[in-house]
């Protein structure tokens, strides 16, 4: 294994250690549209419900987020988007009304599709048949992708290629854009150009006749659809997470919330502050995450790439860290998350006092990586099984 191999899948198996953060069965249900509360962690644009790592709380809308993402749970339950008009298949539907995602494509004599996904700062840097969405672009909503997107106007998969899929921008829409497929794990690596503003994530997901209350009655690589109560086969796609404001043009800023630049300033709380799983806006510049089984505490995050540069979550990689992207999500399979899957952003600390969460205490048992790498001394969590305070790092 290459030594950047080993530090990356020693940092996002963190999420190991973090599973039973904020296990909750009763936590906000916003709707029952983006997926089961108690379950996992919203794509995008959740509003009010908790969200974390592997095995965290969660609550999404699919009505009115952007970003083709579908609406959906990575660590919940799914849903297919079906109740809003969103924009870029993530609050519209993908599976449901709106438009559909019924596989990869066949293969038509489409030029230039091995581009799709690849970054544009115009439409001759994608080849023949292709335009580049431009980070300034409105065509996704309220912004566009970091470093551009290559891509294309489709009315089916057939328009896409073998190697993406046609997603609707709104409800009721005929056309949509390409948008690239791909396999979480890293059975799927390389995947999504390698880039560090595009992650492995959910686009929708195809309804099946399986009933379900939660993800436990669903098979591999399928979701629970909390409001339709069906199973779904996961669509994974190449999904914008813009990494920080750094990647963005002037006058923009990078929206956890949506994972595009978005024109105007940020807002909302920081990464790893304090928030209400239960509020009915959710507070954060990115989502709330429970961390408690009540549902009535939680943190902060956001939707990061699993990627070898370690960007995302605001840093850049140069200077010390208040965030990283550390945790994996259901969506990759157990044990084996892959370089280009999403993840999500961890509250870095030096000590116990920066934790926000009553639960949580800094730690780090990597053997120094994230001093090394991020400049902090350990990463916000709740003691693990066996561990003790002794384990944390004490202010002085």
């Amino acid at each position: 294994m290459s030594s950047w191999r080993s530090r990356f899948m020693l940092l996002v198996m963190l999420s190991a250690a973090a599973a039973s953060y904020g296990c909750s069965s009763d936590s906000h249900d916003d709707g029952g549209e983006g997926g089961e509360a108690g379950e996992g962690s919203v794509l995008t644009g959740g509003t009010g419900g908790g969200n974390t790592a592997t095995a965290g709380t969660a609550s999404a809308s699919g009505g009115s987020g952007n970003v083709a993402a579908g609406g959906a749970n990575p660590n919940g339950s799914g849903g297919t988007g079906t109740g809003g008009a969103g924009n870029a298949g993530t609050g519209g539907s993908t599976s449901g009304a709106g438009g559909g995602l019924s596989g990869g494509g066949s293969g038509g004599a489409v030029a230039a599709t091995a581009n799709i996904g690849a970054e544009c700062e115009a439409d001759g840097d994608c080849g023949s048949g292709l335009i580049c969405i431009t980070a300034t672009s409105t065509v996704f909503g309220s912004g566009g992708p970091a470093g551009g997107l290559c891509s294309r106007i489709c009315e089916s998969e057939e328009d896409c290629g073998n190697t993406a899929y046609c997603v609707p921008f709104e409800e009721d829409a005929t056309s949509g854009y390409c948008i690239e497929a791909c396999q979480t794990g890293s059975a799927g690596e390389p995947k999504c150009h390698q880039r560090s503003n595009l992650a492995c994530g959910l686009l929708g997901l195809i309804p099946t006749s399986t009933a379900c209350m939660s993800r436990v009655d669903c098979g591999s690589g399928q979701l629970c659809d909390a409001q339709a109560g069906t199973c779904g086969d996961i669509i994974p796609g190449c999904v914008p997470t813009c990494a920080g404001d750094f990647e963005c043009e002037a006058g923009q800023y990078c929206s956890f919330a949506t994972g595009l630049c978005t024109n105007g300033s940020a807002s909302g709380l920081d990464i790893g502050e304090l928030c209400d799983p239960s509020a009915a806006t959710d507070p954060c510049s990115g989502f709330c995450s429970a961390t408690n089984e009540e549902g009535t505490e939680g943190t902060c995050s956001a939707l990061c790439t699993l990627s070898p540069s370690l960007v995302g979550c605001g840093w850049s990689g140069e200077g010390s860290a208040d965030a990283a992207c550390l945790f994996s999500t259901l969506l990759s399979p157990e044990g084996d998350a892959g370089a280009g899957d999403v993840g999500l952003c961890g509250a870095l600390c030096d000590c116990n006092d920066d934790c926000n969460a009553e639960s949580d205490r800094c730690l780090d048992e990597t053997g120094g990586d994230v001093l090394s790498l991020f400049g902090r001394n350990g990463y916000c969590r709740p003691l693990a099984s066996g561990e003790t305070e002794s384990d944390s790092i004490a202010c002085e």
